[in-house]
């Protein structure tokens, strides 16, 4: 049975920062995306286990919770080939967050280290909705999952990942410590400030795979 790990590497209870920026859509391939009712209180319990896990120092867990796969994507990435499961986007309270499986498909024995595969190439943290970003690199979220965004069409609203106040991205950091060994997978989420009620779906976008469009929110 294919070993399925978590890590997530920031709280998700801190102020949020940055809510929304920007308008348009999303890019790469598209895909509908169907919703998966029975899976949805699954992907939500495993969001809140790992929330309750989350800190600093977290370290990756076992997934016991069998969760929803709303669509599957494969890519690669140094050679390696990838498969990427988006399994849930739920909303709770003033925050949305994104859930995903990323797999490590290769048959030769190499192990995939994650690094900055997700990530939005910039190390510098958001300091508003605005945009505006410190002056000041960390070294840890240019390997993070702070690259997922996620479309809001009724809107016209881009999300991005979520900050604290301490400008410690609510998501998945420190990703280049992170390696996944052939057929296993990692359980991968990015928080973001919610939309609002009438959003009902919303277009993903995971860095190497595109965006995902129609998905389901569960709130």
């Amino acid at each position: 049975m294919r070993r399925v790990l978590s890590t997530l590497a920031s709280t998700l209870t801190a102020v949020l920062l940055l809510s929304s920026c920007g308008s348009g859509g999303g890019s790469g391939a598209a895909s509908d995306a169907v919703s998966d009712g029975d899976g949805a209180a699954a992907a939500q319990h495993t969001v809140e286990d790992l929330q309750s896990a989350a800190g600093e120092d977290a370290e990756p867990q076992v997934v016991s919770a069998e969760l929803p796969v709303i669509a599957t994507r494969e890519t690669v990435d140094n050679d390696i080939p990838l498969g990427v499961d988006l399994n849930a986007v739920t909303v709770s309270g003033k925050i949305m967050t994104v859930l995903f499986t990323a797999h490590n498909l290769d048959k030769d024995d190499q192990r995939w280290q994650i690094a900055g595969f997700f990530d939005d190439g910039s190390g510098n943290a958001p300091l508003d909705s605005e945009g505006e970003r410190s002056e000041q690199s960390d070294v840890m979220l240019m390997d993070s999952t702070d690259g997922v965004t996620v479309l809001d069409t009724v809107n016209g609203l881009l999300y991005h990942a979520a900050y604290d106040s301490a400008r410690n991205c609510l998501c998945d950091v420190d990703l280049a410590n992170s390696f996944v060994a052939p057929d296993e997978a990692i359980v991968l989420m990015t928080a973001f400030a919610a939309p609002p009620e009438d959003v009902e779906t919303v277009t993903v976008y995971i860095p190497g795979l595109g965006s995902f469009e129609n998905v389901p929110l569960t709130r």
